[in-house]
Parts: structure tokens; C-alpha cells; sequence
């Protein structure tokens, strides 16, 4: 949730550090872990390492967004304590972190692909998956956002069938993260008036036009009064 705070304002940065390209989030596991019990003492001197610790010249200063970041997080789990598919949210947003701590763009890249199309229950379908990430969006936005995505399917279609590498695939991870994150903030904003992830899904297949959306409400208002129970 501290990653996710901080990455909303993150459209783009300079991806090479000192010793190589810099993973999207700023806080990351540390080179090595220790497990200790409650007092403190150490656990028969075992230790875990990270094979692909990524060490950059300097500590990212969350002290100065220590504030936000607990605001963001005490609403994030707020909202999530008012939905009951809460905890298929919170498994994608450990995913979503695991991708960005990637310092591999590609690797990092696939995984967000299969965030976004659990966001939308749309796994493997790029219809449907491209219209339901659309409908969050203001219809003027629509045509430009498909763009941007279609061109996202490509270039995962083209990195996953045909083992093509992507000179530009930092801009395309941040793109894409850009939509995981918009689809996470609807998730948070909307889910508790849906029963599951799925039923968010379905919803997002809702037409976008306004004069549709209120002819089918029309029809489902005259539907409720013809099923009426009979007056006794």
C-alpha cells in the first residue's frame, strides 16, 4: 500500500542507477532477511538473501511523505474492510508490488499484464479486457486510451509468442502500471457494492453511453413493476 501511494504520482523517472536499471517502486525488500521471536532473539542463525537485490547510491526519504502514505494506507484499508472480495484485491496488490520490484522491465511488464486482466476478470479475453479498462474512463478519453492499450496487447503478444525484446518497454510499463493503478483506485472507490471480483467484472461491460445506460434503465424499472407482488 506504501508502494502504491507513492507510485500514483510516478508517470515516469530515469531508470538507471549505479549499478544498473532501477525497479519502479521506491520501498523494496533489503539484501538480506533474519527471522527473530518476539524478544528479539535470532532463530537458529537462519537467513534468507535476494538473489536480485537491486542496491541504488541512495535511501528513498519517505519521511517526507511518512503522512500521505499513512492517510493513503488507513483509506485503503478502510475501503477494503467494506468489500468482500477484499482479499482477491489485496493478493493483486502484492502481485502488483512483486512485478514493480522487478528490476527486469519485461518480467516486470508480463506480470502487471496478468494484474490487469484479473482487475477486469478478463483473463486472456483482450476484448473484452481493453473495453472493460475503457469504461472507467470519460468518454472522451476513450479512443485515445484504446490506443494506448491495443498497442499494450501488441507489444505483450510480441514479447510473450514471438520472444520479442522492446527498446522502449520502460515507457510501456509505466503505461501500463498507469492503468492497473486507475483500475485498483475503481476496485477501492466501488467494490463494496459488488458480491465478488467477478461481479465487478461484468459490471464494466456496462454500455458507456448515457442515452443507452437510462433507455436500459427505463426497461429494468418497468420489469421490477411487472413482477411486482400481487396487492393482497
Amino acid at each position: 500500500m506504501w508502494n502504491f501511494r507513492i507510485n500514483l504520482r510516478t508517470l515516469t523517472r530515469r531508470q538507471w542507477g549505479v549499478t544498473g536499471p532501477k525497479p519502479v517502486n521506491e520501498i523494496r525488500l533489503g539484501p538480506v532477511h533474519t527471522l527473530h521471536t518476539p524478544g528479539g532473539k535470532l532463530v537458529e542463525g537462519a537467513f534468507w538473501y535476494e538473489p536480485r537485490h537491486y542496491q541504488h547510491g541512495e535511501l528513498y526519504a519517505l519521511e517526507k511523505d511518512w503522512d500521505s502514505v499513512i492517510k493513503s494506507e488507513n483509506r485503503i484499508r478502510k475501503r477494503l474492510s467494506q468489500i468482500r472480495y477484499a482479499s482477491d484485491l489485496e493478493s493483486l496488490l502484492i502481485r502488483y508490488v512483486r512485478a514493480l520490484d522487478s528490476t527486469d522491465f519485461e518480467v516486470a511488464y508480463n506480470k502487471l499484464w496478468s494484474v490487469c486482466e484479473r482487475l477486469v476478470s478478463s483473463v486472456g479475453d483482450y476484448a473484452p479486457m481493453i473495453d472493460r479498462i475503457l469504461f472507467v474512463f470519460p468518454n472522451s478519453e476513450r479512443i485515445y486510451q484504446k490506443l494506448i492499450l491495443e498497442h499494450l496487447r501488441d507489444v505483450r503478444n510480441g514479447m510473450v509468442h514471438d520472444d520479442r525484446s522492446r527498446q522502449e518497454i520502460a515507457i510501456y510499463l509505466y503505461q501500463l502500471k498507469f492503468f492497473v493503478e486507475t483500475l485498483f483506485r475503481f476496485h477501492f472507490g466501488n467494490g463494496a457494492r459488488f458480491r465478488s471480483l467477478s461481479t465487478a467484472g461484468k459490471f464494466l461491460d456496462s454500455p458507456a453511453e448515457r442515452a443507452v445506460l437510462k433507455e436500459q434503465a427505463q426497461r429494468i424499472k418497468l420489469a421490477l413493476r411487472y413482477k411486482a407482488p400481487p396487492a393482497a
